[in-house]
């Protein structure tokens, strides 16, 4: 792929005479408008269809400055694709000398007009080819760093290290299929593509013993109620944990859960009959 080229501006200079920080986030947009061309699908393509692509989270490590009339060249590759989350990786450097001046990463998500969240396979399958075909490229050679590219973003609920691929790829789904519909009510004004796990651990548990059977056991949470996770076999995990953030659960010694108890509550098991025919839908 070619190198997107941006010859820095002087009204884009701080009192020091160098490139203020906050414009690289503008460079990175640029430059991934054009990678997408290049690819030969273009962002407008994509929002035409119906399916738009937030910025999701942002990491960034400054190298060093550049200044007023430098050029600069924006390499922009697939850093993971999981189908329902990509995440691209930049590299940018000076044209005249090849210094490096930045590295970055952006995660995005995919998701309609209504805010659901879309597996864009499903969704644009053109160009989740084409996702695809460059995500093969890159896990069969070496990144800037010798690192190799990995072929799919860490996930980040609890247990992840020790469950099936079958699991890993239910998740991966439900990333699709979770939406404020299917939060809890008392938590629906805070729901977004974001942290779609927040107010879906009873239905998704549930759901989960549905497919690969074992138990559900809930956490007494200090706000009251309990947070529903899966228990199968040697595997203790939590699909919905990433909406507590970095607050720590006790995954032991808890009540065991029935679903005739939580869906005793007829709110809660439409939730639970929404999700599981959105699942679907992001299977078929």
């Amino acid at each position: 792929m070619k190198a997107y080229e941006r010859k820095v501006q002087y009204y884009e200079t701080d009192m020091m005479g160098i490139a203020h920080h906050a414009n690289y986030l503008h460079w990175m947009e640029e430059a991934r408008i054009d990678f997408m061309e290049q690819i030969g699908y273009s962002y407008a393509e994509m929002e035409g269809q119906g399916v738009y692509s937030p910025v999701r989270s942002l990491n960034m490590e400054y190298l060093h400055p550049c200044t007023f009339n430098d050029t600069v060249l924006i390499s922009v590759s697939i850093a993971a694709f999981n189908g329902a989350r990509l995440i691209l990786r930049y590299e940018m450097k000076k044209k005249r000398n090849g210094e490096p001046i930045c590295t970055a990463n952006s995660e995005h998500a995919f998701i309609d007009q209504e805010g659901h969240l879309l597996r864009l396979k499903r969704a644009v399958p053109e160009l989740s080819h084409k996702i695809e075909l460059l995500c093969d490229k890159n896990t069969s050679s070496e990144n800037m760093e010798g690192d190799i590219v990995p072929a799919l973003p860490v996930r980040a609920f609890y247990g992840h290290e020790h469950v099936t691929p079958e699991i890993i790829a239910l998740y991966d789904d439900l990333c699709c299929a979770w939406s404020a519909e299917t939060c809890a009510p008392r938590m629906r004004e805070q729901w977004s593509a974001d942290n779609p796990t927040l107010g879906q651990c009873s239905i998704t548990s549930f759901l989960v013993q549905d497919l690969f059977g074992g138990k559900v056991y809930g956490i007494p949470l200090e706000e009251g109620g309990y947070h529903c996770y899966n228990v199968i076999g040697d595997m203790v995990f939590d699909l919905a944990s990433e909406q507590f953030g970095d607050r720590v659960l006790d995954y032991e010694d808890n009540p065991e859960q029935f679903r005739e108890i939580h869906f005793a509550d007829p709110e809660k098991f439409e939730r639970y009959k929404l999700l599981k025919h959105r699942l679907k839908e992001v299977r078929e």
